[in-house]
């Protein structure tokens, strides 16, 4: 009888799914002022699940994403020990952040789209 064990990959990818709504949780309940000018848009998480990229969309023009980005990671040992509380695993990789431009450039895109029509 052969035993199946997921391959890592299989396993960075729960990880990250489950990462992405615990985040989620966490800024809504416990960092409610950032929560309503960004949204967690994905999460990469390394094979040997130790570090875990957090992609960032900021929805409030008027703030600077790099400065909510260098904040963030600033913070993210403390976020990581919250995370931990929140999550049943072992080890919550190291979390680092980066701004998400892919939404960015996909609401430019949307307007081009709407001003053409």
């Amino acid at each position: 009888m052969i035993a199946f064990t997921p391959s890592a990959g299989l396993r960075s990818l729960k990880v990250a799914s489950v990462l992405k709504r615990a985040l989620a949780q966490l800024f809504i309940r416990e960092f409610y002022d950032l929560s309503s000018m960004l949204s967690i848009s994905g999460v990469k998480v390394s094979e040997d699940t130790r570090n875990a990229t957090v992609f960032v969309a900021i929805g409030d023009k008027s703030v600077d994403g790099d400065e909510v980005v260098a904040a963030l990671n600033d913070a993210s040992n403390s976020i990581r020990r919250a995370v931990f509380r929140y999550l049943k695993l072992r080890y919550v990789p190291r979390l680092h952040f980066k701004l998400d431009v892919e939404f960015d450039n996909f609401l430019r895109i949307s307007e081009i789209m709407a001003t053409t029509k």
